[in-house]
């Protein structure tokens, strides 16, 4: 299972940060306040990020019923893998984003969306897996590092001592399938994104 949570900044600004207690100035409290409302007016506006998956699987119905609630608010999407997304939402590139445990979050909030289960996929030629031993001598294919779902599957074939044959790095779940489905190698993924797309093994 992977958690995948939205994380956002969420910095309140008191004036003691910036100065003295008890010193109270027109020109700092005119600075806070365009400060807020710089802030008020960007963040309508600025993009959301998302993992692919999420943005195939879980956002389609969601955007479709905000966008008959509020038709007038648009809806800026970017997609990236999770370390690359919390890169962008640490620099205020995005105003917040979707991504898949693990992950290091400090200094922002995270909040729990909903839980993936994650399915590893092979071609319908290989014997069964019943273990990551079984994956010796194999290909994984995956998104580049710092996806999380790479990281779980990397992780669980360490556990057992299993280093890949080699990593072929593609940009998109439609490229992965095809791949697996071709006998290039396994990839792990999404269950949801496998029920929106071609089953394999």
């Amino acid at each position: 299972m992977s958690c995948s949570p939205i994380l956002s900044h969420h910095t309140p600004i008191c004036h003691e940060e910036f100065f003295p207690r008890g010193v109270k100035s027109a020109y700092a409290e005119r600075l806070l306040r365009l400060s807020s409302e710089a802030e008020a007016a960007l963040r309508p506006g600025a993009p959301r990020g998302t993992l692919e998956s999420t943005a195939a699987a879980r956002l389609p119905p969601l955007l479709s019923t905000y966008h008959e609630r509020y038709p007038d608010v648009q809806i800026e999407l970017v997609t990236g893998e999770s370390t690359a997304l919390l890169h962008r939402v640490r620099s205020f590139d995005v105003e917040a984003a979707f991504i898949s445990e693990p992950f290091c979050a400090e200094g922002l909030e995270a909040q729990e969306a909903f839980t993936e289960e994650l399915a590893l996929r092979a071609p319908k030629t290989m014997a069964p897996i019943k273990g990551a031993r079984d994956l010796r001598n194999r290909t994984v294919i995956a998104f580049a590092t710092g996806c999380s779902y790479r990281r779980i599957l990397e992780d669980w074939l360490s556990m057992s001592k299993v280093v890949p044959e080699r990593v072929l790095e593609l940009a998109s779940y439609h490229a992965i399938v095809a791949c697996v489905a071709a006998g290039s190698g396994v990839a792990i993924m999404p269950r949801s994104v496998l029920a929106r797309g071609p089953r394999g093994k």
